[in-house]
């Protein structure tokens, strides 16, 4: 049996890119999702429940990518990024073109039901709710092609939505054969455990189920291949909606994938609350509060003081800036 490995056309750089603009995104749908939650009156209990549940998960998926990138020896800093803007319809990331037909302008169809996302927004004071459950089904949307190993691509934004990424990162780290980089050097030989691992979900998630990667080289490559399947089956899926989280992968023991939770709210054509006059402007102003008490507590392995109360300051914000 040859043990010769593939060779991408990827660097260790490129991948630390990738991994920086994962965390991101994952972190930009927290305030977009928890500013819908608060946006619907207190009487929408369902849909209320159901965003909820997903920004819960989004937060694991963001210290999952963080996982994942400290593992590989990716710098971050969510004090320094320049991703965290809610403008326009400018999702950070994603290309939503490279689809046909493309989700983000044209109908589509979905278990035999039509669907339109086109009239989207990434504002945080949107006018319309379906403004934004329309952003936030095009963020979850599961129906793109999975990439092959020849689609690797260093440029990120040849990606059309962030299970498509995923799905590459996973393609690169393919057990069976071993993968390297561009130069010989083996990508399992790249990965170091316990750099920076925060572990902050044990009690949403199933017995057992590892929320850092504490191994190195081939062990570790198996620890981060889990969590990028935890992301992938809860929410950005590489394929039409998949119907049920696996129960292995389920959070608080929630069978819906974020997609078809989504979808259920959607399809409820809710309306809105009044964001008050210089709401958005409020929420971005809190903002950096809660990223530097977010930096601090995952650089320190989820040690610092004083996170908890950041979230939920922050949180409070957003909710008052409705009447």
């Amino acid at each position: 049996m040859s043990t010769t490995p593939n060779i991408t056309d990827w660097k260790l750089s490129d991948l630390q890119n990738h991994l920086a603009m994962a965390i991101d995104l994952e972190f930009w749908t927290i305030p977009f999702y928890r500013v819908a939650y608060h946006a619907l009156d207190s009487s929408h209990t369902a849909a209320r429940a159901a965003i909820d549940e997903v920004s819960q998960e989004e937060m694991f998926h963001c210290q999952s990518a963080w996982n994942i990138a400290k593992a590989f020896g990716t710098e971050y800093d969510f004090t320094t990024r320049t991703a965290f803007k809610y403008e326009g319809t400018s999702i950070p990331h994603l290309n939503f073109s490279l689809e046909s037909p493309n989700p983000a302008t044209t109908a589509v169809t979905i278990g035999g039901s039509s669907y339109n996302f086109s009239d989207y927004s990434a504002k945080l004071d949107a006018k319309h709710f379906s403004e934004r459950i329309n952003a936030m089904c095009l963020v979850e949307y599961p129906d793109w092609t999975a990439p092959t190993s020849q689609q690797l691509e260093p440029d990120v934004t040849n990606y059309a939505s962030i299970g498509h990424f995923y799905a590459a990162i996973k393609t690169l780290l393919n057990e069976t054969t071993p993968q390297a980089f561009k130069g010989g050097d083996l990508v399992s030989a790249s990965i170091v455990g316990g750099k920076d691992q925060v572990g902050l979900f044990s009690g949403n998630l199933p017995s057992g189920f590892s929320e850092t990667v504490t191994e190195s080289g081939t062990k570790g490559m198996a620890q981060i291949n889990n969590l990028i399947n935890a992301i992938v089956e809860e929410g950005e899926g590489t394929s039409s909606s998949p119907g049920s989280v696996p129960s292995q992968y389920q959070f608080n023991s929630t069978p819906d994938p974020h997609f078809d939770a989504f979808l259920k709210v959607y399809k409820d054509g809710l309306t809105q609350k009044t964001m008050n006059s210089g709401g958005a402007a409020n929420i971005m102003a809190a903002l950096p509060t809660f990223l530097t008490a977010l930096q601090a507590h995952f650089k320190s392995g989820g040690k610092s003081s004083g996170f908890m109360s950041a979230m939920f300051a922050f949180d409070s914000v957003i909710s008052s800036q409705f009447s």
